[in-house]
């Protein structure tokens, strides 16, 4: 049951990672050159959740990829790299990352009281 325990808790720590990611995104949405940013999750080997390039974890937040924004052509004619950010898509990947974050808190709690049963029994 520990390890179960320590995979949900990993998982809380890359959906908070991820969350992290996605309210920079949000606050630099009108920030022309700004440069979006993604959550990768991979899942290794390791108990703890790392944000890593290196390092593969059960459930692992693995850096951020960037992804550029449009050409936007201002009034003396030069281009300027726009926001890469929709914030449209940043909100469903934050109902997302909300209700996985929630689903691991729950599954959580349950093997906390299971395992607070099976002490009881044992006791």
């Amino acid at each position: 049951m520990i390890s179960a325990m320590n995979s949900l808790l990993s998982g809380m720590s890359a959906q908070t990672r991820a969350l992290n990611v996605i309210a920079g995104n949000v606050a630099n949405a009108s920030s022309d050159g700004y440069a979006k940013k993604s959550s990768n999750f991979v899942e290794g080997p390791a108990s703890v959740a790392e944000t890593s390039r290196e390092t593969s974890t059960r459930l692992a937040h693995t850096g951020s990829v960037s992804e550029s924004g449009p050409a936007i052509r201002q009034s003396n004619g030069a281009f300027v790299e726009g926001s890469g950010v929709d914030l449209v898509a940043e909100m469903v990947d934050l109902m997302v990352t909300k209700n996985a974050y929630k689903a691991n808190a729950k599954a959580f709690a349950m093997v906390s009281d299971l395992s607070k049963s099976t002490l009881d029994i044992l006791a």
